[in-house]
């Protein structure tokens, strides 16, 4: 198993099922939990239906995070991500950039809406890397799933302000490499 490109697999994955990582104001890295979970407690939007994520999300993004991986290993990592809600097509676009010290990444999801559920795919363009995305919106932010292959990871996303949000990934199959990534973003 080549533990570079299972880390930009569940990496690409994670920040592709809307919503992820990058440029925090704060140097502090975030920690990376034993299971998904936020990483502070979240702020409700003030709209309680469960699209009010959605609301939100368009634009760009920034922020830090950081991977760990089996061997004990983390890996920190920045990010830039864009997002598109086309509300004509019931679609959620996203583009991400991501970098550490031994990586790169690019990658973009389609996702189509339907009411509060999420599905479409991602593509990891330097690496050719592909794979499916399902979730749900919930009042506080995204829960879904993605994969690629033999590899599969739970992701949560959860609006902590109209500014903030906090991302974590956790593999949901035995052996990858990367066992769960933790990130924060920003865009005001």
């Amino acid at each position: 198993i080549d533990p570079q490109r299972t880390f930009r697999t569940l990496l690409a994955a994670a920040v592709l099922a809307p919503l992820l990582m990058a440029g925090m104001a704060r140097a502090q890295q975030p920690a990376v939990p034993a299971q998904p979970q936020p990483l502070a407690a979240p702020v409700k939007l003030g709209v309680p239906d469960a699209t009010a994520p959605l609301k939100a999300l368009p634009g760009r993004w920034t922020g830090t995070g950081v991977a760990q991986l089996a061997n004990g290993h983390r890996e920190p990592f920045s990010c830039v991500v864009t997002y598109i809600h086309d509300t004509a097509k019931s679609e959620l676009r996203q583009g991400v950039r991501c970098e550490s010290p031994n990586i790169k990444m690019s990658t973009s999801a389609v996702m189509q809406i339907s009411g509060t559920a999420l599905n479409g795919s991602w593509e990891e363009k330097l690496h050719d890397a592909k794979g499916k995305v399902t979730g749900q919106l919930t009042a506080d932010g995204i829960r879904a799933a993605v994969t690629h292959q033999a590899r599969a990871a739970d992701v949560q996303v959860v609006a902590l302000s109209a500014c903030e949000q906090s991302v974590t990934l956790v593999a949901t199959k035995p052996g990858d490499m990367v066992q769960a990534i933790a990130a924060q973003l920003r865009k005001c």
